[in-house]
């Protein structure tokens, strides 16, 4: 007998029909117990790890923090230390391209200053030397005078 037909009008019958019924009903909350402790389960494990998700979240969003406050100051000094680098660099090219224009127009000066050296040097050398005919001939002088005047 099926849900949807009326038990059989005798009392066996109708029993029957209640002892089948009722073991399906038994046999639907079987099923419904294993279902429900297998859900049961999932949920279980579904919710450790959410926790472990939740926990690993957490740390995950510490490290990130302690990376930030770490990291940026250091970024930070690297992009400084870049651009003064750059503009050093750049700096170092303008020089280097008003020195060439300077020795364009002028001449080089490294060879200008070393053949002032060479004057200087060659000035030097003759000044003494004109300073010591200078006091050799005073000296002469002297000794012709002193020589005169004692003999």
């Amino acid at each position: 007998m099926n849900g949807g037909e009326l038990p059989a009008c005798s009392l066996e019958d109708w029993q029957e029909d209640i002892r089948d019924r009722l073991a399906d009903i038994v046999e639907k909350v079987d099923r419904i117990e294993d279902q429900t402790t297998k859900t049961n389960g999932r949920v279980t494990g579904l919710e450790a790890k959410m926790v472990t998700a939740n926990r690993e979240r957490l740390e995950l969003a510490t490290q990130l923090e302690v990376i930030r406050s770490q990291a940026i100051p250091e970024i930070e000094r690297v992009v400084r230390d870049v651009i003064t680098h750059e503009l050093k660099k750049r700096e170092t090219e303008t020089d280097a391209a008003a020195f060439r224009a300077m020795k364009d127009q002028f001449g080089d000066p490294v060879a200008k200053m070393k053949q002032l050296d060479r004057i200087e040097r060659f000035l030097t050398s003759t000044l003494s030397k004109i300073w010591i005919l200078v006091v050799t001939a005073v000296t002469l002088a002297i000794i012709a005078v002193v020589a005169d005047k004692v003999f």
